[in-house]
């Protein structure tokens, strides 16, 4: 199973050659694939990769209200877990008493 999104697999496999070059050679071949195709094929290619764009903007904005959700599911749960702040105790704790002086406990 792989864990890229379809949109990212297409890419790769389609464009993956020209864009994840890593010589100059590499790009310098990949800009003369590019310059011998027509406008018409260039404008097909430019118009896919916006649109595998949107795929991923679109699979991007729903992880992120999936993780918000989660996130907020266990604020809630967090904060129920505290309590209610009215509800502490208002008695004082209990400190030692410290003699001021030279510090020594009494």
């Amino acid at each position: 199973m792989s864990h890229s999104p379809s949109w990212m697999r297409v890419a790769r496999t389609l464009y993956g050659d020209a864009f994840e070059a890593r010589t100059r050679d590499a790009v310098a071949e990949a800009m003369g694939d590019w310059a011998q195709l027509n406008r018409a094929e260039q404008g097909f290619a430019i118009a896919h990769l916006l649109y595998l764009n949107l795929r991923a903007q679109a699979s991007t904005q729903h992880a992120l209200r999936v993780l918000t959700e989660a996130v907020e599911e266990g604020l809630d749960d967090a904060l129920d877990a505290l309590g209610d702040p009215e509800d502490e105790p208002t008695e004082e704790l209990p400190f030692r008493k410290v003699d001021e002086h030279d510090l020594s406990e009494e």
